[in-house]
């Protein structure tokens, strides 16, 4: 019996043990249930250990259903993000699928030491925090054999005035061959920059080894005094066996990263000519003049070429107007042309005047000129062109009549004055003349309007070449247009764009004022107007205009008379 008892109870516990461990694996599949159903978020980075401004990914899985978006705010503290993605990944995994969405963001530390990468929240997880090792530019471990790549950057005036266009030439000089890569100048703050042209390539020997060189070249225009860093270039890229290009599997990473340039800034000087035109050079030339005796009534070119060094076109957008007493001149649109001379970029601008004669005698044509600042001297300069003093015979029909001189007024007509063609038709008798006149009148209109249908063509045609550096043609702009001019362009071409939003197309910021009904947006046009040709503060004027213009220019309704008083500005402050 009592054998048999102990056999019982040993019967007992062992049923109660089974019930214990059936218990025990019950909860362990629920736990393993229940953790992969909750949803799942890690974070990693692609390596632990970069130098600084090199790029590292971050990439951020998470399983989690719904729309769910990663917030990258605390990262900017310490990394410059850019370049972000996102991919869906599907798995099936023992008859089971899984559905996940990969998050990547490009970093580049901005300081040394052991940074950490926080915690960031997707949804309603958070990833862990991730550690990664930055290392100075100098103790950075190299990706190949040292000196493979050169990266150099040079500007034709570290001392610039506020305005005035720097040239920058950043050159890429490799001893590898290169399969691919991507050569960047960040925008500089508080600063224009944009590149100009096509890379040039060349040769060179540095310490004794040949190098090919790759030169890009921008301008840099600053809009503000005071010291301006433009950030160090950065080149990435693969090198490739220069003696076995098939080879795509022995490429190495290549990294260069050029040095930072500090540029002071001079403000704008006390007796500076208005409008402010810096420049290194400024030279006037006729390009096309009178050849032997000019005829009345008939029409005669003459051309004006201007070369400026250190010059953008948009510090052109208003010439110097020629007047010719005695004459009818009609001006053509201006012919650009850009080069790099010297490390500075120089432009070649020419613009032809069509001369017409009323009068037969002596025509004098009074030369071009034009105030500038000599930013090599510091000194105010004004280039001239020679007076021109033509000989004009009579045209057949016409009456010789005397050329007004250049020193007879208008408030002293007793010495002389002016007779237009017209009045000359009354002194003419018989129907020859009045042939001649109707013919001449015809072929003028026709003159007058092929120009004009080629100017309207050269307009529409006219394309930028650094993206939007503003437009003096008469075409229709749009918002976007208002966007691009108010985030890259010159304050000139934001206004040259306002006042050709309008229908029609408005002659000057006067008309553009009287035009806009928002009183905020009228004191934003006198503060572009201010900051372009008077106090410089061209930061402020550029915010003033992004807030004003938002949403577009409000234009004053059709029918209202109401007109808004617009102050008057000091002689100094151009009209346009």
């Amino acid at each position: 019996m009592i054998e048999f008892r102990g056999w019982r109870h040993m019967q007992t516990i062992v049923g109660h043990g089974r019930r214990s461990l059936m218990a025990i694996f019950c909860v362990v599949l629920m736990s393993f249930a229940y953790t992969q159903a909750r949803a799942v978020t890690r974070a990693w980075l692609d390596r632990s250990e970069v130098m600084v401004d090199q790029p590292v990914v971050l990439n951020i899985e998470t399983d989690q259903g719904g729309p769910v978006t990663p917030d990258y705010t605390p990262l900017r503290s310490d990394f410059e993000i850019s370049d972000p993605f996102r991919n869906q990944r599907y798995e099936n995994i023992n008859g089971r699928s899984r559905s996940s969405t990969v998050f990547g963001m490009v970093l580049r530390p901005v300081r040394e030491g052991h940074v950490s990468v926080p915690s960031l929240k997707v949804g309603g997880e958070s990833t862990e925090i991730l550690s990664l090792t930055v290392l100075p530019a100098a103790q950075a471990s190299s990706t190949g054999p040292a000196d493979q790549v050169v990266l150099e950057t040079e500007v034709d005036d570290d001392n610039p005035y506020v305005q005035q266009t720097v040239s920058v030439v950043v050159r890429l000089s490799f001893a590898v061959g290169i399969a691919s890569g991507q050569l960047e100048l960040p925008v500089p703050d508080g600063a224009i920059l944009r590149q100009i042209g096509d890379d040039v390539q060349s040769s060179r020997t540095i310490n004794g080894r040949r190098y090919l060189s790759i030169e890009r070249h921008y301008l840099l225009i600053p809009e503000s005094s005071g010291a301006l860093t433009l950030p160090a270039p950065r080149f990435e890229g693969q090198s490739q066996d220069l003696y076995n290009r098939w080879d795509f599997f022995s490429s190495n990473d290549l990294q260069a990263r050029g040095r930072p340039m500090t540029l002071q800034v001079r403000a704008l000087p006390a007796q500076a000519p208005q409008p402010w035109l810096p420049l290194h050079d400024l030279e006037l030339r006729y390009a096309h003049s009178p050849v032997g005796r000019m005829v009345a009534g008939e029409s005669m070119t003459l051309g004006v070429e201007m070369t400026a060094r250190g010059a953008a076109r948009e510090q052109f957008s208003e010439w110097p107007l020629l007047t010719v007493s005695g004459a009818e001149v009609f001006p053509e649109p201006v012919e650009y042309s850009d080069s790099f001379v010297d490390g500075s970029q120089q432009l070649r601008m020419i613009r032809k005047y069509s001369v017409v004669p009323n009068a037969a005698g002596t025509l004098a044509i009074p030369g071009m000129q034009m105030a500038w600042w000599d930013t090599g001297r510091g000194e105010a300069r004004i280039s001239r062109l020679p007076d021109l003093n033509v000989q004009v015979t009579p045209g057949t029909g016409l009456a010789t009549l005397p050329v007004v001189p250049a020193s007879v007024t208008a408030s002293s007509p007793a010495q002389g004055a002016v007779v237009p063609l017209a009045a000359t038709a009354s002194a003419a008798s018989g129907p020859l003349w009045k042939i001649l006149s109707i013919v001449m009148a015809c072929l003028w209109l026709l003159t007058m309007l092929a120009w004009w249908w080629q100017s309207r063509r050269k307009n529409g045609n006219a394309v930028d070449a650094g993206g939007w550096a503003g437009s003096t043609g008469a075409q229709v702009r749009t918002r976007a247009d208002l966007k691009r001019a108010l985030d890259a362009g010159e304050l000139g071409g934001v206004g040259d764009v306002l006042r050709q939003m309008h229908d029609p197309v408005l002659p000057d910021l006067d008309a553009l004022m009287a035009e806009l009904a928002d009183p905020e947006q009228r004191a934003s046009i006198e503060r572009l107007r201010r900051a372009r040709w008077g106090d410089g503060d061209v930061p402020a004027a550029r915010n003033a205009l992004r807030e004003a213009f938002r949403k577009g220019p409000e234009w004053v309704p059709e029918g209202d008379e109401s007109t808004t008083d617009i102050p008057s500005l000091p002689p100094l402050y151009p009209r346009r």
